[in-house]
C-alpha cells in the first residue's frame, strides 16, 4: 500500500470494524468501502502501518452497549504509520509517527486504529524512532504509558520509584509487566521480582527480572511472605498487573510500611472479580482492612508520556516484546491468540 498526499487519498478504505455488541469473533468484520475519515479540529490523518490489540477492547465490546459505544466502530487503539495531511498541525507529510486514539474518544466517534487511515490527535502522536519496525512501535502506547504511569508518576504520599527501590509484579509476563520490567530497571530500580508460569522464566528475565516465582506451584502470596518478610527484603513497590485481593490484603508482610500497592489488571467485567477486590480495598483498617495504600491507575494517555517512552526506546534501553504479527486478513485470528492467554508479548496486525 504506497503511501499517499492528502490531495491524492482514495475515497474509501478497509476496515476492521465492530457491527454490534458481543465477543470480537462474532461481531467484528472486514468492510471494504469504508469512507476514508476527514480530520477535525487538532487531529491529523494517518495512513496506519500497524496496529496492537488490547484485552481491554474486546472485554469492551462484550460489556458496552450500543449507547455507551458507538458502533458499527473501527476496532483497537494502537497505531503506528505516516501522517499523509497534518492539517493545520506541525506535523509534516511522511512524517513516521506512533499514538494512541484513547478509548473515551472511540466509544463516542467510532474511531480506532484497525484501518487503513485513521485520524489521531494530533497531540497524542509522536516521532517513531528509527531503530525499531512498525510493529514494534504499534505495540508501545497503550501498555508501554500504563507501565510507565503506574511506576513513575508520583502521588500526594508518594514521589514514584526511586533509584534502589524494590519492586515486585504480579503478572510479569503480561505487556505491562514487561514494560514495568525494562522501565523499572532502566530509572535504577535495585532488585524486580515477578510472579509468572515457569514457561516465562526465561523471558521475563530476559528483559531485566532478578527473580521469578511461579504461581502455579503454590499461593502466591505464601511465597512471598516465605521469601520477602525480613525488612531488608521487603519491597518499596508492588504492581499488580492481575489484581488478586489476596496479594493486596497480605502485602504488609512483604510491602514496606508507608509503600504503595499499585494495581493496573483484573477483570473489571467480572461482577465477582470486582466485588472480591472491591471489598478488599473498602474495609477500614479499624474493621481488619490491609494498613497498605492501595492506588489503581486509570490510564490516561499523553504526549509527555509517549515522548520519555521513544527516548528510552531510541536510546536501546527498552523494547517491545511481540509475540506474534498477522496480515490485515487475520484480523480474527489475531483475537484468537490475545484471547487465549498464551501470547508473550504483543499481538500486532500489520496492514499493508
Amino acid at each position: 500500500m504506497a503511501t499517499t498526499t492528502a490531495a491524492g487519498l482514495p475515497p474509501t478504505q478497509r476496515a476492521w470494524r465492530a457491527h454490534s455488541w458481543g465477543k470480537p469473533e462474532d461481531v467484528v468484520k472486514l468492510d471494504k468501502d469504508v469512507p476514508v475519515p476527514h480530520p477535525e479540529k487538532g487531529e491529523v490523518l494517518v495512513q496506519t502501518k500497524a496496529a496492537a490489540l488490547n484485552p481491554v477492547y474486546y472485554k469492551l465490546l462484550a460489556f458496552l452497549p450500543n449507547v455507551l459505544f458507538k458502533r458499527p466502530a473501527v476496532v483497537e487503539s494502537d497505531l503506528a504509520g505516516v501522517v499523509v495531511d497534518p492539517n493545520g498541525s506541525s506535523w509534516k507529510v511522511g512524517d513516521e509517527v506512533l499514538g494512541i486514539i484513547p478509548a473515551d474518544e472511540a466509544f463516542k466517534t467510532g474511531k480506532g486504529a484497525i484501518a487503513e487511515y485513521t485520524t489521531p490527535k494530533a497531540d497524542l502522536i509522536v516521532h517513531k524512532p528509527k531503530n525499531i519496525s512498525w510493529e514494534e512501535a504499534a505495540g508501545v502506547p497503550l501498555t508501554g504509558q500504563t507501565a510507565y504511569e503506574a511506576l513513575l508518576e508520583p502521588t500526594k504520599n508518594w514521589p514514584g520509584l526511586q533509584p534502589g527501590d524494590r519492586l515486585f509484579i504480579n503478572g510479569g509476563s503480561t505487556t505491562v509487566g514487561l514494560w514495568a520490567i525494562q522501565i523499572a530497571k532502566v530509572k535504577g530500580a535495585s532488585f524486580v521480582a515477578v510472579s509468572c508460569s515457569s514457561r516465562n522464566f526465561d523471558l521475563v528475565k530476559s528483559v531485566g527480572a532478578n527473580e521469578a516465582i511461579d504461581y502455579t506451584t503454590g499461593p502466591l502470596p505464601a511465597q512471598l511472605e516465605a521469601s520477602f518478610s525480613a525488612p531488608d527484603k521487603q519491597f518499596d513497590l508492588v504492581l499488580d498487573c492481575i489484581a488478586s485481593p489476596d496479594v493486596f490484603k497480605r502485602s504488609p508482610a512483604y510491602l514496606k510500611e508507608g509503600k504503595p500497592f499499585v494495581c493496573i489488571g483484573g477483570d473489571i467485567f467480572s461482577a465477582v472479580d470486582a466485588a472480591k477486590l472491591v471489598g478488599t480495598i473498602a474495609r477500614p483498617r479499624i474493621l481488619g482492612g490491609t494498613p497498605r495504600e492501595f492506588r489503581y491507575v486509570l490510564f490516561k494517555a499523553s504526549q509527555d508520556k509517549l515522548l520519555a517512552l521513544t527516548k528510552l526506546i531510541e536510546e536501546g534501553n527498552i523494547k517491545t516484546i511481540v509475540d506474534s504479527v498477522y496480515p490485515f486478513h487475520q484480523v480474527p485470528e489475531a483475537y484468537k491468540k490475545l484471547k487465549s492467554g498464551r501470547a508473550r508479548g504483543k499481538v500486532v496486525v500489520k496492514i499493508d
